[in-house]
């Protein structure tokens, strides 16, 4: 375990906020956990689990509260006659870990390519993208129960997954997850349900796509229509894509035919970015500030340069103002505020 005190964040989180812990502690391993509960930490300190800080703003200029950075590696496999089983680190990249599936011929999630963060935030937002949930393929996960000092383990059912949902999303800082498990299929057989996608491979054969080219078409597709951290600061979608009730959807048409939605069970789901977008803040950029709306997806905030948290906060609400004004819908932020 590793410990800084008055350590910058800018380098710990995807917007490059530049807010200053009091205390960061990385968690290299579960003894490191074990440790802390033994020192009664936990009982004494209010604390932040931060893994790649992909989906976290940081409000506040100066965060007292203690930040466990968890930085557990390791990848573990194992074959089956018709899959194969991974156990990952919490602390290891989404993206490098979906790399390693496909070189060890794993297959189920290669639409999540290019998500940022880290393989122990995966199940607690329950990540999805172009018609896949991790959800899919997880099995089980571990996790440190800090009321308690002891190693639980999470089945799928435990976990209560939903809409980029989980029960250690409604449960925070009660467990910190060190391991995931997944269930992956030795046989590759593409998800291009998404437009996308299948105007991407529009002319091959359904049996003829490689696992790589899809891999290399996710990428390009969000490099294309998403900004990534690396070049532009951001923490992805900001908004879930808010569900309503077919009537109530039947009536948002009506009043604004150009409104976009697919349906979800019982229920409609609209897409955030494009009520972003009507309400013309799609590229609006603050005053004074390096806050602003990407002008390539309505539905990602970004930091052009020397944003602070506050001002990101500010953004947003406005944004949930004017969508609720102007169609009744208030959206729900995706993205943790700290």
């Amino acid at each position: 375990m590793i410990e800084y005190k008055n350590i910058s964040l800018e380098s710990f989180n995807t917007f490059a906020i530049n807010a200053i812990a009091s205390t960061l502690l990385v968690i290299e391993s579960e003894s490191d956990l074990m440790d802390l509960y033994k020192s009664d930490f936990f009982e004494s300190n209010e604390f932040i689990v931060l893994g790649g800080g992909s989906n976290v703003v940081f409000v506040d200029d100066n965060v007292k509260k203690h930040i466990l950075k968890i930085e557990i590696k390791g990848l573990e496999f194992e074959d089956f006659a018709d899959s194969k089983s991974i156990i990952a680190g919490a602390g290891e990249n989404w993206h490098e870990f979906l790399e390693n599936c496909i070189r060890y011929q794993a297959y189920g999630m290669e639409n999540l390519a290019l998500i940022p963060g880290t393989v122990g935030a995966a199940p607690i937002q329950n990540i999805g993208a172009y018609g896949v949930e991790q959800e899919s393929c997880f099995e089980s996960l571990r996790a440190f129960d800090v009321k308690y000092g002891q190693f639980t383990t999470f089945a799928h059912d435990d976990c209560q997954f939903a809409y980029r949902d989980s029960f250690f999303k409604r449960n925070k800082n009660r467990y910190i997850i060190t391991s995931v498990k997944y269930q992956l299929s030795n046989e590759f057989s593409p998800n291009i349900s998404y437009k996308d996608l299948s105007d991407r491979f529009a002319e091959v054969k359904f049996e003829d796509i490689k696992p790589t080219e899809m891999f290399e078409a996710i990428c390009d597709i969000r490099r294309r229509k998403i900004p990534y951290p690396e070049n532009t600061p951001n923490a992805g979608s900001f908004f879930k894509n808010p569900e309503i009730c077919l009537e109530s959807y039947e009536l948002l048409k009506s009043n604004f035919p150009e409104i976009g939605g697919f349906i979800n069970g019982d229920k409609v789901k609209i897409y955030a970015g494009q009520l972003i977008d009507l309400v013309g803040l799609k590229g609006y950029k603050m005053a004074d500030s390096g806050a602003g709306v990407s002008d390539k997806h309505a539905l990602v905030l970004v930091n052009y340069g020397g944003a602070i948290g506050r001002e990101v906060f500010e953004l947003s609400e406005l944004i949930i103002k004017s969508v609720h004004a102007k169609f009744g819908i208030k959206l729900e932020r995706e993205v943790n505020l700290v």
